[in-house]
């Protein structure tokens, strides 16, 4: 088995999730909102 974590914006959801089922009909998504994200393409890391 391998496992594939991605983080994306929920804009890009539908776009994802239907490459995976092209990819793989069967695959299991897990979909879930979180507090922040930091790094590259995302929110900059704010340290007080």
């Amino acid at each position: 088995m391998k496992v594939l974590v991605v983080l994306a914006r929920k804009s890009q959801s539908i776009s994802i999730f239907r490459l995976v089922k092209d990819i793989d009909p069967n695959a299991f998504i897990s979909q879930s909102s979180v507090i922040g994200v930091y790094g590259q393409g995302f929110d900059r890391l704010k340290v007080k």
